[in-house]
C-alpha cells in the first residue's frame, strides 16, 4: 500500500477546484431589520451629529374664578451630540503576486475580485459593531453602539433592575438627573416625565428582590428559571414608559434564546411559537423567532455573553457621512513599491434618537 501511494504522489497532481468555500459570515439579524426599514441615512456633515430631545412638560395647575395665572417659561429641551466615527479596511498586492495569480494556475483570482472581496468582509463585520460601547476603553473610533448606554452603578435593593449610570451623546441616562420625582419604585410607580426622560431599563433576571416586592417567583434566579417573568415585565414596563416607541424585537445572545426556547417548547402554542410580532423576521427568511407577549425574540452572533436587547427599531439609525455606506478607493498603484493598494472606508455613526423605551436583559446581581 504504502508503494502504491509514493507511485501516485510521484506520477499524479492533485485535481484542482477553481473558487473557494467561504466560512467566515454570520447570520446578521438586526443588520437585515434595518436595512429593510431604511435605518440607513446619508450624506451627515457638518463637525458632529447635534440632535434635541424635549425632556419636560409643562405644569398642569388647578385654575379657577378670580385666580391670577403667573407666567414663566418652560424649558423643555435638551441637545444631544455623538461625534462621527470611522472604518476602514486596506489590503495591498505586490505586481510579481499579479502576474503569478493572472494564469490559469491561479485557483482563487484574487486580484480581480479582491475589490469584491473586501467589501463583502466589510459588510460582514460592520453589523457587530451595532453592540460595542463606543466609550470604553479603546473603543473611542468606533461606533456608539448599543452598550454605549446601558452601564449600570449596580442592582436595586427594591426591584428586579439594575440602576442605570452611563452617558450617551452627552446626556446623563441615571434617574433624576434633571430633577423630578418620582412615587413608587421605578420603573413601577408614577411621576414626573423628566424623572426617566432618557433612562434605559435594566432588567437584572438574577435579582433576589423578593416576589412580594414585585421580583421573581422562581426560588432559583437564574435565566432558564426566570427568563419568562423577567422578558414580560421588561416588555410591559417599557410599554408603560415610552408610549411612543414601541417595542418591535428582542435579540439575546444565543445561550439564553436556547434556553428560553426550552421553555417554549412544551407549550405548544402557535401563538408562541410563530413570530409574527412587528419585527418582520419572519418575512425576512428568519423562522427561528418565537413571538411572546405580542414582541419577536430572536437570537444573533455578537450579542454579548448572558444578554440580550429589547429594541424600539424606529430610533435607531446608521448614519453615513458619504453618499454610499461604504466607498472603495483604488486600486492606486504605487511606483515605488511595486505594488496596487486597496482600501474602504466608512465614515459616521450609529444613533440611538432617544434610550428611553430600550430594555436589556442581565445578569446584574
Amino acid at each position: 500500500m504504502a508503494t502504491e501511494i509514493q507511485r501516485i504522489i510521484n506520477t499524479t497532481t492533485n485535481e484542482f477546484i477553481k473558487g473557494e468555500v467561504n466560512q467566515l459570515f454570520r447570520t446578521r439579524r438586526l443588520w437585515a431589520m434595518i436595512n429593510s426599514r431604511g435605518l440607513i441615512s446619508y450624506g451627515h456633515g457638518g463637525d458632529k451629529l447635534d440632535w434635541k430631545v424635549r425632556f419636560k412638560q409643562g405644569s398642569l395647575q388647578g385654575f379657577q374664578y378670580g385666580d391670577t395665572l403667573t407666567f414663566s417659561p418652560v424649558d423643555r429641551w435638551v441637545t444631544a451630540q455623538l461625534e462621527y466615527r470611522g472604518y476602514a479596511m486596506v489590503d495591498q498586492l505586490h505586481k510579481i503576486e499579479k502576474l503569478k495569480n493572472r494564469t490559469s494556475a491561479g485557483i482563487v483570482k484574487y486580484y480581480s475580485d479582491l475589490s469584491k472581496i473586501m467589501m463583502d468582509e466589510f459588510k460582514e463585520k460592520l453589523p457587530e459593531e451595532l453592540y460595542i460601547d463606543g466609550n470604553a476603553t479603546g473603543n473611542t473610533k468606533r461606533f456608539h453602539g448599543i452598550e454605549s448606554f446601558f452601564g449600570v452603578s449596580g442592582a436595586s435593593a427594591s426591584a428586579p433592575i439594575g440602576t442605570t449610570s452611563d452617558t450617551y451623546a452627552g446626556l446623563s441616562t441615571a434617574l433624576g438627573n434633571k430633577g423630578g420625582s418620582w412615587s413608587g419604585t421605578w420603573p413601577g410607580g408614577k411621576g414626573d416625565a423628566h424623572y426617566d426622560y432618557f433612562a434605559p431599563l435594566v432588567v437584572d433576571y438574577t435579582s433576589a428582590v423578593a416576589a412580594a416586592s414585585g421580583g421573581w417567583s422562581a426560588s432559583t434566579k437564574t435565566w432558564p428559571n426566570t427568563c419568562e417573568e423577567a422578558l414580560a415585565f421588561g416588555f410591559i414596563k417599557a410599554k408603560k414608559l415610552s408610549k411612543n416607541h414601541t417595542l418591535d424585537v428582542c435579540i439575546l445572545n444565543e445561550e439564553l434564546f436556547r434556553q428560553f426556547a426550552n421553555k417554549q417548547r412544551d407549550k405548544e402554542q402557535i401563538t408562541i411559537s410563530r413570530g409574527d410580532g412587528s419585527s418582520g423576521l419572519v418575512k425576512l427568511g428568519f423562522s427561528d423567532v418565537f413571538n411572546f407577549d405580542g414582541v419577536d425574540v430572536t437570537w444573533e452572533y455578537g450579542v454579548p455573553a448572558d444578554a440580550g436587547y429589547g429594541l424600539p427599531l424606529d430610533q435607531l439609525e446608521v448614519c453615513s457621512m458619504q453618499d454610499e455606506l461604504i466607498v472603495a478607493d483604488g486600486p492606486d498603484y504605487d511606483i515605488a513599491t511595486k505594488t496596487d493598494r486597496f482600501s474602504l472606508d466608512m465614515f459616521g455613526n450609529f444613533k440611538v434618537e432617544t434610550v428611553k423605551g430600550f430594555v436589556k436583559f442581565d445578569s446584574v446581581t
